[in-house]
This record gives C-alpha cells, sequence and structure tokens, in this order.
C-alpha cells in the first residue's frame, strides 16, 4: 500500500481514494470526488494529492461564471483571486 508523510503529525500515512472538501479555495460548497488522500491515523488528518490544481481552479471558475444566479461574497473574492485582480480592477469588469 501506497503512503506518505503526514503534514500534521509526520506519521505514515496510507494513501487512500476518496471524498475532500477542498476549503483552501475559500468556498463551502466545493468537494472533490474520488481524489488520492494521504489519511492519518495517528493524527486524523487528511492531506489531498491534487497533481493538477489549476485545471481544477479552473473548473470551479468555470462553474461559478456560468451560475444562472448572484455569487456570493465568498464566490467573488474566489474569482478575483484566480483572475489575479484586485477589487477596483475587478470591479470596473
Amino acid at each position: 500500500m501506497k503512503a506518505m508523510e503526514c503534514t500534521n503529525c509526520g506519521a505514515r500515512a496510507p494513501i487512500v481514494r476518496g471524498s475532500y472538501q477542498f476549503k483552501e479555495v475559500g468556498l463551502k460548497n466545493v468537494v472533490l470526488q474520488d481524489v488520492q488522500l494521504g489519511r492519518c491515523p495517528k493524527c486524523g488528518n487528511e492531506d489531498a494529492i491534487l497533481p493538477r490544481v489549476n485545471r481544477i481552479m479552473r473548473v470551479i471558475a468555470l462553474a461559478l461564471i456560468g451560475k444562472p444566479y448572484r455569487l456570493s461574497g465568498a464566490e467573488v473574492r474566489f474569482l478575483r483571486s484566480f483572475l489575479g485582480m484586485n477589487a477596483a480592477k475587478f470591479a470596473r469588469l
């Protein structure tokens, strides 16, 4: 079985497949399905292994701009960050 080092405690964490709530993007409702996860049996920490994170971010951005209703503040912040824009430049667009 493949394993990695836990980023929290340094213990051996087996690599499994599962769902991962992608909190790092700042959005509550983004869950990645069937991704590789390092699950630490010692501390319970879970680290996702995301080799194509830029592609994932692009898919999230495209999903947000295609919504038929208003964006939340967190969604606007995500888009601004993804596009590398400050608030004034984003507002002008």
